[in-house]
């Protein structure tokens, strides 16, 4: 299909997942990076006076393996940080606010939810759930491997837990900046433009 395909479509940046690549298809590839919803939107106002440092925990719906007693003991393991969950069984009112209002975003490693991360530039723990073709491990081992923020493909003891997000609040998350643009699906639709009309070549976020 690769092969065949007159252009390929990589809602990533290119390093993240073309290793062992052939120059045909890296030829033919438009790197456009992560693409959100929430790219271009303004961020909101700053939370004052909280208490503690708060840690979001992003969950999606291809299913989980953490259970909620993992991260009861990671709440435990952590005086000092607030932690709250959002699913799309119990969504966010309000999820940028939230994802921009966090101070450690810790997300599972769909490329929605990793998108949506990074139009925050969010500090954040991607820790990979187990999917049918190691996706979401792949994506972890990216974000680690691109330092744009802490990657893992199991959830870590409790014990890790502030280390942890110690270390990701010291990260950051401009590094966010190497896996998108935030004008990915302006730059994907753009590039679609030049395949159909025959002048599309290789474009990288």
């Amino acid at each position: 299909a690769h092969d065949l395909a007159e252009g390929l479509l990589a809602p990533w940046p290119e390093g993240a997942h073309d290793a062992g690549w052939p120059d045909a298809w890296r030829a033919k590839t438009c790197f456009a990076g992560g693409m959100s919803r929430f790219d271009g939107a303004p961020r909101p106002l700053p939370a004052t006076g909280r208490p503690s440092r708060h840690a979001l925990v992003v969950w999606g719906a291809g299913g989980r393996d953490t259970g909620a007693g993992a991260v009861d003991a990671a709440r435990a393991a952590t005086p000092g940080w607030t932690w709250s969950e959002c699913s799309p069984a119990h969504p966010s009112p309000d999820l940028w606010r939230d994802l921009c209002a966090a101070d450690v975003v810790v997300t599972h490693a769909g490329q929605n939810a990793v998108a949506d991360v990074a139009a925050a530039r969010a500090a954040a723990v991607v820790v990979a759930q187990r999917r049918p073709f190691d996706e979401q491990d792949a994506t972890a081992a990216a974000v680690s491997r691109m330092r744009v923020a802490d990657g893992h493909t199991s959830w870590p003891e409790p014990g890790d837990w502030p280390g942890v997000l110690e270390r990701a609040v010291r990260r950051g998350g401009r590094g966010w900046s190497r896996w998108s643009t935030g004008r990915g699906a302006q730059d994907a639709a753009a590039w679609l433009d030049d395949l159909a009309a025959g002048r599309a070549g290789r474009s990288v976020a």
